[in-house]
């Protein structure tokens, strides 16, 4: 469970940063560059998917999914607010995740 875990801190901390690129965007090269960096953080995903489905509920993992695709449209139609509200979720969702597959006491009883 612990890699789980990690798994999910990593594509959250990338997402966070994210954030934070989307919300400075001014010009045309910086929204290509964001653009460029959601396809990135997307396969990023979709290789810890093929992972983290051994571990994690399927729903869960389409949660994300979702928001992904949310994130994706948003931005290729330059809709940045709508895209970070989406991001936000999909930041809440990894870290449900994280937290519910996190091996403690309270997961345990």
């Amino acid at each position: 469970m612990k890699r789980t875990a990690l798994y999910t801190e990593r594509q959250g901390e990338t997402q966070r940063f994210f954030h934070a690129r989307i919300t400075t965007a001014t010009n045309n090269k910086e929204k290509e560059k964001i653009k460029n960096d959601m396809e990135s953080i997307y396969q990023q995903w979709e290789q810890r998917h093929d992972k983290l489905a051994y571990f994690i509920e399927h729903d869960e993992l389409e949660k994300v999914e979702t928001e992904f695709v949310a994130i994706k449209s948003y931005i290729e139609t330059d809709e940045y607010e709508e895209a970070i509200s989406e991001l936000d979720k999909s930041v809440f969702i990894l870290k449900h995740i994280e937290d519910k597959y996190a091996f403690n006491l309270q997961n345990v009883f």
